[in-house]
């Protein structure tokens, strides 16, 4: 299978996410919480690029491997931060600026756009589930790096003021 033929396959599933998100944001009068999400599509385009790909090789397993430790990572710690928080200030002026009916207006304000950008720019984890090329010399010790950077990590992102 292609890299293009892969990254095509993870748009149905993207949208399905998107408009779940959308529905339970919509309950719970919040769209802020597609910030949670953000990650979580990525992860998800990355599962389809290796079920779709399979059998999966060694480099389609690191790339999983590595997606899903950031997505889950950046999903906890911003799930912990906001689920019971009020709206972010950006979607509050969303909100204000698209009123009335800003429930239906939110699904392609927000959720539709972010869940385009994200299976846009899920293109290069296509192309890597489905390269054929062997990892190369430093691609465990990089990962492992970038897994070991991922866990030291800790307390708010910089330039993110704690509420």
């Amino acid at each position: 299978m292609t890299a293009t033929s892969l990254w095509l396959s993870s748009l149905p599933a993207i949208a399905v996410l998107t408009a779940t998100a959308w529905a339970v944001c919509t309950v719970r009068r919040n769209v802020g919480l597609v910030d949670i999400l953000w990650s979580l599509f990525l992860l998800l385009a990355a599962v389809v690029y290796a079920i779709a790909a399979a059998p999966a090789g060694p480099r389609a397993t690191l790339v999983l491997a590595l997606v899903a430790a950031w997505a889950v990572r950046l999903a906890a710690y911003l799930t912990a931060r906001n689920w019971n928080a009020p709206e972010d200030h950006r979607y509050q002026a969303i909100r204000a600026r698209n009123q009335p009916n800003f429930e239906w207006k939110s699904f392609y304000l927000v959720f539709a756009l972010q869940g385009l950008l994200a299976w846009i720019i899920s293109a290069p984890l296509a192309a890597a589930v489905a390269s054929p090329a062997p990892l190369g010399p430093l691609a465990v010790p990089c990962a492992a790096h970038a897994r070991a950077d991922a866990t030291a990590v800790s307390g708010t992102p910089r330039g993110r003021p704690q509420r």
